[in-house]
């Protein structure tokens, strides 16, 4: 799902840029560490993650503009704890966990354009809000309605996120069971 607000036309180019939506599970140096021991840390016994949208937000750092906040789960939770131990790697994921919906540049972001995007997205009829403890997105096209309040996550993608959002490299695919 791609919306992009139509509020401020004079945006920065690094505002919108094009990814795939994920939960940062942790944030290091991928040079310092090979990619092998990367893989390792997650463990081989991993299930399919349950993962169940909280709310919606509105952010003040460009990686998390506006976002969902991710219900936290035991399995989640100790896989982040996990990762961060077998790889000795400080704790470095600000409002974990959370999905970005999109990235909207500083400067934008200080003239309204997180609080426009979150605002056509709910006039637009995208978002569902459930009380405090749930809200679902409508990623349907053309009119249909294509509600999703969670999703089942079957691996764990390395990535590296050096550049520009729209030039990072998966680097490999984890499989959980």
């Amino acid at each position: 799902m791609h919306i992009r607000s139509g509020f401020n036309k004079a945006l920065s180019e690094s505002s919108y840029p094009k990814f795939n939506p994920h939960i940062t599970l942790a944030t290091f140096d991928v040079s310092s560490v090979p990619l092998h021991t990367i893989c390792s840390s997650i463990p081989t016994s991993q299930p399919s993650l349950t993962v169940d949208f909280k709310s919606i937000a509105i952010g003040s750092h460009y990686f998390r503009s506006v976002y969902l906040t991710i219900k936290p789960t035991h399995d989640l939770s100790t896989l982040h704890e996990h990762i961060h131990t077998t790889l000795g790697i400080e704790f470095r994921t600000p409002s974990f966990p959370h999905i970005s919906l999109c990235y909207i540049d500083d400067d934008d972001a200080k003239a309204g354009e997180r609080e426009n995007f979150l605002r056509e997205m709910e006039s637009s009829g995208k978002v569902l809000r459930d009380g405090e403890d749930g809200v679902s997105l409508n990623c349907g096209e053309h009119g249909e309605e294509d509600w999703l309040a969670g999703f089942k996550a079957p691996e764990i993608w390395i990535v590296e996120c050096e550049g520009p959002v729209e030039g990072w490299q998966i680097l490999e695919k984890v499989p959980l069971q």
